[in-house]
C-alpha cells in the first residue's frame, strides 16, 4: 500500500500498544508506542497525554524483555515532557541511568561468542554513550556489584 495516511499507522499502533499495555506485555508495548510516536507529532498531544506515555514507555522498558537499548526512547522528544516533574524515574535519574548503562555492558558482552570476550573500553563507550574514564567506573561498579 502506498500513500497511506500517517493518521492510520498511527491509530493502529496505538490500539496496538495499548492491548499490550492491558496484557502487561511490555516489550511489545514499547515497540508499538514508539512506533505510534513516528507516525504522530509530539506538538498534537496534550501534555497530560505526554506525561502518561512517557513515564509508561520508561517503565516498559525497564521492565520489558530483551530491551537493552533506550537510545530511541531519550533521543524523542516525548521524554521531554518527564522534565520538572515528580515521577520516581525523573527523581532516580542517575540510579536508572547506571542500571541502564550496566545492562548494555552486559548486552554488549553477551551479545558476542565466548571466545570473544575481551572488548576494548572504546567499543564499550561508543555503545554506552559514556567516556573512557567512564566505562572504567562503570565496569569498577559492574564488577564489584558481582562480589557482593
Amino acid at each position: 500500500m502506498t500513500d497511506v495516511d500517517p493518521s492510520v499507522h498511527a491509530s493502529f499502533y496505538w490500539m496496538s500498544s495499548q492491548y499490550h499495555k492491558s496484557r502487561q506485555e511490555f516489550a511489545e508495548f514499547y515497540k508499538n508506542a514508539l512506533l505510534y510516536l513516528a507516525y504522530t507529532t509530539v506538538e498534537s498531544l496534550s501534555d497530560s497525554f505526554k506525561l502518561d506515555l512517557a513515564f509508561d514507555l520508561s517503565l516498559s522498558a525497564l521492565l520489558g524483555d530483551n530491551i537493552y537499548n533506550f537510545g530511541e526512547l531519550l533521543a524523542h522528544p516525548i521524554i521531554n515532557s518527564l522534565l520538572g516533574t515528580k515521577p520516581a524515574l525523573v527523581a532516580n535519574e542517575k540510579k536508572l541511568l547506571e542500571k541502564i548503562n550496566i545492562l548494555c555492558l552486559m548486552e554488549i558482552i553477551f551479545s558476542r561468542p565466548s571466545e570473544d570476550r575481551t572488548i576494548p573500553l572504546s567499543i564499550i563507550a561508543e555503545r554506552t554513550k559514556l567516556s573512557i574514564e567512564d566505562v572504567e567506573y562503570l565496569l569498577m561498579k559492574s564488577l564489584s556489584g558481582v562480589m557482593l
